[in-house]
């Protein structure tokens, strides 16, 4: 019997609930941070003008944040390779959870909601008792 992983799970869920941005409107990125701070990353962007837009996503299974300026989408986190990564907006993060300790907190509940829906006893233990939240989404 074929059983999905919890990153097929999620990405499943994304392809059918969430918006997917065309390729042709990502661009590469002015900087490219190479970091796992994504959250920080683009809110930096935004507050040094490079950006119009924060937006949460998926990307890849993955709990992400990406720019919007100019009808374009840039990811400053991870460098842009065509074609390959999907970006499923989840939504708009608005300016009033720019803080550092708000956008962090929308990241963790973030992957929590997904942990919930779809992993395993043993993640959802790690998350909902011990709050361990990285590197399951």
């Amino acid at each position: 019997m074929f059983k999905l992983t919890f990153e097929q799970k999620v990405m499943a869920f994304c392809q059918v609930n969430y918006k997917l941005i065309p390729t042709e409107k990502i661009k590469p990125a002015d900087f490219n941070m190479s970091n796992r701070s994504c959250h920080f990353n683009a809110v930096a962007a935004f507050n040094a003008g490079r950006a119009d837009k924060v937006f949460l996503c998926i990307s890849n299974g993955v709990v992400h944040f990406i720019n919007y300026k100019d009808g374009m989408y840039f990811d400053e986190t991870w460098p842009f390779k065509s074609g390959g990564r999907d970006y499923y907006i989840i939504r708009e993060v608005r300016q009033n959870e720019f803080d550092e300790n708000e956008i962090y907190e929308l990241l963790c509940q973030t992957k929590i909601v997904f942990i919930n829906m779809f992993g395993s006893f043993i993640q959802r233990l790690k998350c909902n008792k011990f709050n361990q939240v990285h590197g399951d989404i």
